[in-house]
């Protein structure tokens, strides 16, 4: 099909048809098709950007446009790069790998729908860190840094979610120090903690080499042996969020060499370190910390963040001493305002509990020693 009958389809499809701008959807896939041009599209790439959207916003089916004569490769194209409703980036990112040339035709997409203006933040940060993932697929292994680093200082947030999206998912090891030093910049700002959080995230997945996950994931993926001297050096950095990270990180290693480093880090005077040392403490690597988290169980002068980080540890860890004083504490949390209601916990949604009677530990440790009392969600903030 030559491309003069793919605009005719595509006026005849988008005809009325607006584009999430609120402007005609016919305009949207004209920018569309030059960005293909400009990124250098074969005949099929351009074919797929005069009717991109036509299944997600047009009663137009994948079995019609093949009998259309639509050629198969085009619409294998569109179908991979329409959305589908709450898909993550990453499975997205796998299905549009699986089609030739539908990486290509996603990234003019998601710059035009930058460039247009979406109206809701998070729409635009999930298409920043898309368009980011779509960069590292078309990046070669010599890709200048550079200007990511520079970006990371930029005026725009999006340039700088973006930098740091790209920078983590390269692995670019040249890019830690610049990132960590971006976080202290930013300071301890409630404004800026996304942000932030999104810098620290790039520095955990070029230390771990892992995938790209929230950093305190259940997914514990340890770090390069080669960042310990980085990691053990920010247990004294300035910002607090730097120095979570560190403790965070070095609890993954399991490494007994860490123990005194992490048993330092319970005395940090920010709790968010102290409550990250504690629950990296959960391994049994680290069993002779048991009695410090113990001291910290009954501290009722500790933040509750730090105890309930604790009582994790020590439930993960397992063992009758260690159930004996989570029973105790739980009996003792509540600051006098009226007795527990007694039950079975085993019997409890796991959201209705307290951190400090989630035991985090299989049934088979905790079996026989269940009841006992547990605490309402509203408790923690006692």
């Amino acid at each position: 099909m030559r491309l003069a009958a793919v605009r005719s389809l595509s006026r005849r499809y988008f005809d009325g048809v607006l584009d999430e701008g609120g402007g005609p959807h016919l305009e949207f896939v004209r920018r569309v098709f030059e960005r293909v041009a400009g990124l250098g599209g074969d005949g099929r790439d351009r074919a797929a950007a005069l009717l991109v959207g036509v299944i997600e916003h047009s009663y137009a089916t994948a079995a019609e446009l093949l009998a259309r004569g639509v050629p198969a490769a085009v619409v294998a194209r569109l179908d991979a790069v329409d959305a589908r409703p709450y898909e993550p980036v990453g499975q997205r990112l796998a299905r549009l790998r699986r089609c030739p040339g539908a990486v290509l035709l996603a990234r003019a997409v998601t710059l035009e729908r930058l460039h247009s203006g979406v109206a809701n933040s998070w729409r635009r940060r999930q298409q920043v860190e898309l368009l980011a993932a779509l960069d590292a697929e078309l990046v070669s292994d010599d890709y200048d840094i550079g200007p990511l680093v520079t970006a990371l200082g930029a005026d725009r947030t999006e340039d700088r979610w973006y930098a740091a999206e790209l920078l983590g998912l390269l692995r670019a090891a040249d890019a830690v120090a610049p990132l960590a030093a971006a976080v202290e910049q930013l300071g301890a700002d409630h404004s800026t903690a996304e942000l932030r959080f999104q810098f620290l995230r790039a520095i955990g997945r070029i230390m771990t080499g892992g995938p790209g996950v929230w950093l305190w994931s259940r997914q514990q993926v340890p770090p390069d042996p080669s960042w310990r001297p980085t990691l053990n050096g920010w247990l004294a950095h300035s910002n607090p969020d730097v120095r979570q990270l560190a403790v965070t990180l070095l609890g993954r290693r399991h490494d007994a060499g860490d123990l005194d480093h992490l048993l330092a880090a319970l005395s940090d005077g920010e709790a968010g370190v102290a409550a990250a040392a504690a629950r990296s403490l959960s391994h049994a690597s680290f069993w002779p910390a048991r009695d410090r988290l113990h001291q910290l169980l009954s501290d009722s002068e500790a933040a509750p963040m730090v105890r309930a980080a604790a009582a994790h540890a020590l439930g993960a860890v397992g063992g009758r001493d260690n159930v004996a004083a989570l029973v105790e504490a739980t009996r003792t949390a509540w600051c006098g305002r009226r007795p527990p209601k007694p039950c079975a916990a085993s019997q409890v949604p796991m959201s209705s509990r307290c951190c400090v009677t989630c035991f985090a530990a299989d049934r088979r440790k905790r079996r026989g020693c269940w009841d006992s009392y547990v605490l309402p969600m509203r408790s923690r903030t006692s």
